[in-house]
């Protein structure tokens, strides 16, 4: 029976295992976080070469499988010469035209009804005739345009409309009376005026009408050698070339899937037993594990924006955004939220992803964000204050400057525009990034209750309302306050620990004795104990009140909760 009830243990086992971790934040964490990796592994875009337009080749590049390639450049010149070809095209004046024929009508004998839509059809043919030189009406015949007009030649000898056109208007079988409107209408020397919107028209179609001219490439074939200067056109030959090779991927592979999963969820697993092992503080906090992920996710994330942005966009202007810092600002947080230790790892996390999927060269890309990272991680190693974010990251800026420069020299386009537009386009960038950095640092002290340093300064300011309360209302309790904290301070320092976070929480460790300062010695000032009034019991009441009345401010006033622990624990756990 025993062994039964083992069995059935063992059978249910897996599936209560399951239900736990259904039920744990932190299962869902690691999966959210290996999906999402697997995603970028998954979905990484083809490699392409990092070229820039203006600079010298340094290497040979060759296709990589068979492509079309549209040659835009080419296309254009024959568009412009169909648009240019086209000569001008004029028309009878409409008004002119219906004044002579209603003179003539008046001057000739009623007509039937079948010689009046006679008359009427000549009449349109007249208004539908075009007159230009005999090339425009060879090209708009080759183009094979669906016009209502009806194009005869200028003669520039007869002043624009030859006698050849009344010829070609008159039908084979035409009644006597239209006979002799047409013998009329050659002797009136009519004025030909432009026809622009025609022409307007004419040039978009001949323009539309114009093939685009295909290049067919072929694997192996050489399109680029060291020493050529790079041109619009390899660019464009390299976006074709990738595309090429994005049509030929598959679709949806389930084997592409799971490797990409099994690899996400082998980075996530060990960084998280990195965390469990040397920062259980982070790794059993869901909240800062939360904002650790989101962190990690937002640094690689928009190094694929940038890298979508760059690839796609085709201006000259954000070809900078191809070695942009973008990580080193996802570290700057990492450490001024949660951990320099912690930052350092995660830098390397997202260096080693980030050149996993980037697709174009990303030497330069990792170079640029390592030296950044690290300067900003020197720079903040004891900031206190929120401005001083901006000073770091200018500070760093202009460390990379002799980077940027040291690029263009390679590239040998240092005298180029392109290295102002490089230099501009990072400034911009990280300027964007430090005003998004001070605008995200109190949303995320608030919503992931994590205390940085800037905030423990500005807690430490003796204006504090809840400071200046304690100052007033019980100036002893101040005073033991403010020694408390610098023994804190000390004691934390030398076992290195944050000594800021304990001097400011031993300010306010206290607050709570605001209410019923006069039961505590420090605030008796040598006077009469009230104590001796009172039971032990009720004294042993009153005393440890403080911490919870002390609880009630700091929520109140909305202080850090790691403040609130600190007031809750700071008695322990002994007899009062």
């Amino acid at each position: 029976m025993t062994e039964n009830k083992i069995a059935n243990f063992l059978k249910l086992n897996p599936l209560l295992f399951l239900l736990k971790a259904l039920r744990n934040l932190h299962f869902w964490l690691i999966l959210f976080s290996s999906l999402s990796l697997a995603a970028l592994f998954y979905f990484h875009d083809i490699p392409i070469e990092n070229v820039k337009v203006g600079s010298i080749s340094s290497r040979f590049v060759v296709a990589q499988t068979d492509f079309e390639h549209i040659d835009h450049v080419a296309t254009k010149v024959l568009k412009n010469q169909a648009k240019y070809q086209l000569g001008s095209i004029f028309k009878l004046d409409e008004r002119a035209v219906l004044l002579q024929l209603n003179n003539i009508n008046r001057s000739l004998n009623e007509t039937s009804q079948q010689t009046q839509i006679e008359l009427d059809q000549f009449v349109e043919k007249i208004l539908n005739a075009r007159f230009t030189d005999p090339k425009t009406i060879r090209k708009i015949g080759e183009a094979q345009l669906d016009l209502p007009q009806e194009f005869y030649e200028y003669s520039y000898l007869a002043g624009g409309v030859s006698e050849q056109f009344w010829l070609y208007l008159t039908p084979k079988k035409s009644s006597e009376i239209l006979l002799k409107l047409i013998a009329r209408l050659e002797k009136i020397p009519f004025i030909l005026a432009p026809d622009l919107d025609l022409e307007s028209k004419i040039h978009q179609d001949l323009v539309q009408a114009v093939p685009s001219i295909k290049a067919i490439f072929k694997a192996g074939q050489l399109l680029l050698s060291p020493g050529d200067k790079i041109q619009d056109f390899h660019k464009d030959l390299l976006i074709s070339m990738k595309e090429a090779q994005k049509n030929t991927k598959t679709a949806f592979s389930l084997l592409n899937a799971s490797a990409s999963l099994l690899l996400g969820l082998l980075f996530t697993l060990l960084y998280g037993f990195y965390l469990v092992k040397n920062h259980s503080d982070i790794a059993y906090n869901f909240s800062k594990l939360l904002l650790l992920a989101l962190l990690i996710i937002l640094g690689i994330g928009g190094a694929k924006c940038l890298e979508i942005i760059f690839i796609n966009s085709g201006l000259v202007y954000l070809d900078g955004l191809r070695y942009t810092p973008i990580l080193a600002l996802s570290v700057l947080l990492i450490s001024l939220v949660l951990d320099r230790q912690v930052a350092i790892l995660s830098l390397m996390l997202m260096l080693v992803m980030t050149y996993l999927f980037l697709a174009f060269e990303p030497e330069r890309f990792l170079l640029i964000n390592f030296m950044a990272s690290s300067c900003i991680l020197l720079f903040t190693s004891r900031i206190n204050r929120r401005r001083q974010i901006f000073t770091a990251v200018l500070q760093t800026y202009g460390i990379l400057l002799p980077a940027f420069c040291a690029f263009h020299i390679y590239d040998k386009n240092l005298l180029s525009i392109s290295i102002v537009y490089d230099l501009i386009a990072n400034l911009s960038f990280i300027i964007a990034g430090c005003l998004v950095i001070l605008l995200l640092l109190p949303l995320i002290e608030r919503w992931f209750n994590v205390t940085t340093n800037m905030m423990l300064t500005e807690y430490l300011d003796p204006n504090h309302e809840l400071l200046r309360r304690l100052t007033l209302e019980a100036p002893g309790t101040y005073q033991h306050s403010l020694l408390v904290g610098h023994l804190a301070e000390n004691a934390a320092r030398s076992i290195g620990v944050n000594d800021l976070f304990c001097r400011v929480a031993a300010l306010y460790h206290d607050i709570g004795k605001i209410y019923n300062p006069q039961y505590f010695t420090e605030n008796q000032l040598g006077g009469f104990n009230i104590h001796r009034l009172l039971s032990p019991k009720e004294s042993a009441q009153i005393i440890i009140s403080h911490v919870a009345e002390g609880e009630k401010l700091a929520r109140k006033y909305r202080l850090p909760e790691s403040f609130i622990d600190i007031m809750k624990e700071h008695h322990g756990t002994t007899l009062v």
